[in-house]
């Protein structure tokens, strides 16, 4: 029997589960968004000395919904539609190969809108050039950490690694978050308990990071802890990105002012020659 797992929801981030964006609570034009699970239901997170869970009820009482899990180990939610008379798909996961369960293997981003879609994370190496849905390792070892001069790398808009192994301090910030990581020789990185109170809580890695993604928009911050060549790398591209923006932003400013001169321009000269020809006639 396989026991491994297949998909990975993530941790309750305040919002959501991590790994499933559809879930988040989040309104468009202050009106619930139902195009997506935020509009269906309410979702509230439990944790007490009775145990951890996640309660949701739905909010228009008239709506039908099922939450399914199929043999295959897919999981899809469901509407019935009166219209049509069936059942119509409104979420399931996995929804591409990156929400497969540690596709990418262990130190390694996946990124479905990438054509090579498994990367490793910043300071690791895949463990065989030929085959990037291994896992990586780090490129440099250390006796404890990532040696003199180390740090973290906010990456942002990410699905958090698999839980497994974390510690949970409900009550430190970030900042001191980041101090407790680096007592530990063991500490990999870190993130926000809660991302809609950023200075509260926070989950700390020891030992492997499986099971991440990037997204887009979705997700939440995770600060990867990095030896000082990876910082200063990160932030010599943050800068050329930066010249790179600020370049571009003078380019469009100075075809926009060139744009305005020529319609100013044209605008004067037909004047004038208006102006001529009433004198004529």
């Amino acid at each position: 029997m396989n026991l491994a797992p297949y998909w990975r929801g993530g941790p309750w981030n305040g919002r959501s589960l991590s790994g499933t964006p559809d879930l988040s609570t989040r309104v468009k034009s202050n009106r619930a968004d139902f195009n997506n699970e935020a509009g269906l239901f309410n979702y509230s997170f439990v944790s007490n000395k009775q145990g951890t869970y996640i309660t949701f009820h739905l909010r228009n009482t008239s709506v039908f919904s099922s939450l399914v899990l199929e043999p295959t180990g897919i999981v899809k939610r469901v509407t019935w539609r009166e219209d049509s008379q069936d059942w119509a798909l409104f979420w399931l996961e996995p929804d591409d190969s990156c929400d497969v369960y540690a596709n990418c293997g262990s130190y390694s981003m996946c990124n479905f809108n990438n054509a090579i879609k498994c990367s490793c994370l910043p300071g690791f190496e895949p463990l065989s050039p030929h085959d990037w849905r291994t896992r990586c390792v780090e490129k440099r070892k250390f006796q404890c950490g990532k040696g003199a001069g180390e740090g973290f790398l906010k990456m942002a808009n990410v699905k958090i690694p698999d839980a497994i192994g974390t510690h949970v301090y409900t009550n430190l910030s970030l900042k001191e978050c980041e101090m407790e990581c680096l007592r530990s020789c063991n500490c990999s990185g870190y993130a926000s308990l809660d991302i809609n109170n950023e200075g509260q809580g926070c989950l700390a890695w020891y030992g492997e990071l499986n099971d991440m993604q990037q997204y887009t928009d979705e997700g939440q911050d995770f600060y990867l802890r990095v030896e000082a060549g990876e910082l200063a790398a990160y932030a010599k591209n943050s800068s050329k990105s930066s010249k790179a923006t600020n370049w571009m932003v003078r380019v469009i400013i100075l075809f926009a002012i060139a744009l305005l001169l020529l319609f100013v321009s044209i605008y004067l000269h037909s004047r004038k020659k208006r102006a001529r020809k009433g004198k004529k006639s």
